[in-house]
């Protein structure tokens, strides 16, 4: 074997552990830019969260339906169900919110950090306080929307046990100013 052919070995091994590292580098980089893509798509896309809310001296529950997302939700589309829907779906409430729009229409764009209030009830209502005790606590919410060329279906299960045996939440200011109201009321 002469210096030239070993040479030549030599360059043609050198050429392909570089082929391979540039393969790899590219490779590498197309997973970074895939990965990318996939952070920006999930910081601007639509969120519709479905929760339960109470507010401050208020004793009733309501749902929450928001989009927390940066952008609208397209065709949005909400509907009920769940295993226990069906004992509770004859309920004034239950009647009332799936006749709600939201619930019975596609909603064509749903912005975002607008939330929609429907009202449950009472929390003891919802908890068994009165005759109208809910045999089911829970059901489930299904979103379905687009953004972006992808359609998206998120479940949520609403369960109103996480209020059984709470009590009210008070504001001390307002507790203050209402004090002060009826002091006022009083002298006049």
């Amino acid at each position: 074997m002469d210096a030239m052919t070993v040479l030549t070995a030599i360059l043609v091994i050198i050429t392909g552990v570089y082929a391979y590292l540039t393969y790899r580098m590219a490779t590498t980089s197309q997973a970074s830019v895939r990965l990318m893509k996939e952070q920006t798509d999930a910081i601007i896309r639509p969120y519709v969260v479905v929760s339960l809310v109470k507010r401050p001296n208020k004793p009733f529950i309501h749902l929450r339906v928001e989009n927390t997302g940066q952008t609208a939700a397209v065709d949005l589309t909400l509907s009920l169900g769940g295993s226990g829907f069906d004992k509770i779906k004859n309920f004034d409430v239950m009647k009332r919110l799936s006749g709600a729009h939201l619930f019975t229409k596609q909603t064509a764009s749903f912005p975002p950090r607008c939330p929609v209030f429907f009202l449950l009830g009472f929390g003891s209502t919802l908890n068994g306080g009165d005759d109208k005790k809910y045999p089911e606590k829970t059901f489930t919410v299904t979103a379905r929307y687009s953004f972006a060329g992808q359609t998206v279906s998120e479940t949520t299960t609403i369960d109103v046990n996480q209020y059984d045996a709470t009590m009210l939440e008070t504001d001390p200011v307002v507790d203050a100013l209402t004090q002060i109201k009826d002091e006022i009321a009083k002298r006049t």
